[in-house]
């Protein structure tokens, strides 16, 4: 479904226990899910649970709206270490340095796609907001986030991508971003900018290649650099 080999900055995903009710209504659709928030690697233990919901509106054919939400819900860092959250090339974590021994995240964020018989145009934007229990320093992180992408067909089986994307976190949060997963310098502020192309051999096989530019500075206004990528992949459906 990616047009693209890589994601946005922000890549949110996650994978997590829980219920969820989803349905529409003439013109729109819901999703509202409860999960269980901690990650079953550790002990699970944590009671508060995450949220979910989104509400999507297509205004008429080819326009598509939504306004999502979430929170991860309280985490323990002793019993669970981590929220089921990945953001930024990582796990929603206690951030480096901290003793905190509670921790949480709240975000929204706004999407709309205008698609059209040979591509798209799509675009998103919102905040993330870490908060930590007093048994740290108390602090309260803030990041926006954003992106904008275009695909078009060339011909019947090929097409071209593009995608910027960035996030912005003025006093600094964990984000690898295409660098190493194990960094623990936060980041002020890190985009990426990419290019690709794919070629659709059928309706089962699509190979693509892209070459995606990343930039930024880390807390205290030092360059990030030497983080660009080139990629190659062939996806095949089931």
């Amino acid at each position: 479904d990616n047009p693209l080999i890589s994601h946005t900055v922000a890549d949110f995903w996650g994978v997590d226990e829980g219920a969820e009710i989803y349905g529409s209504l003439g013109r729109l659709q819901y999703v509202v899910a409860v999960q269980n928030g901690g990650h079953p690697a550790a002990a699970d233990g944590t009671s508060s649970k995450a949220m979910t919901a989104r509400l999507g509106f297509d205004p008429w054919s080819g326009l598509h709206l939504s306004l999502s939400g979430m929170r991860t819900g309280a985490i323990s860092f002793a019993s669970d270490v981590r929220a089921e959250l990945w953001f930024g090339n990582t796990w929603i974590t206690r951030q480096a340095g901290s003793a905190a021994t509670v921790f949480e995240a709240d975000l929204w964020q706004v999407d709309a796609r205008q698609s059209w018989r040979s591509g798209h145009l799509a675009a998103n934007g919102g905040a993330l907001r870490y908060s930590e229990n007093k048994a740290g320093p108390g602090q309260i992180l803030r990041s926006y986030f954003g992106a904008v992408e275009v695909v078009q067909k060339t011909s019947e089986k090929t097409y071209l991508g593009l995608r910027y994307s960035l996030v912005d976190s003025a006093k600094g949060f964990l984000l690898p971003g295409d660098g190493a997963i194990a960094v623990t310098t936060p980041t002020e502020y890190l985009w990426r900018l990419s290019f690709g192309a794919g070629y659709q051999l059928n309706s089962n096989l699509r190979f693509k290649t892209e070459y995606s530019f990343n930039g930024g500075r880390w807390l205290g206004g030092a360059a990030r650099k030497d983080q660009n990528q080139m990629a190659i992949e062939a996806a095949f459906k089931l």
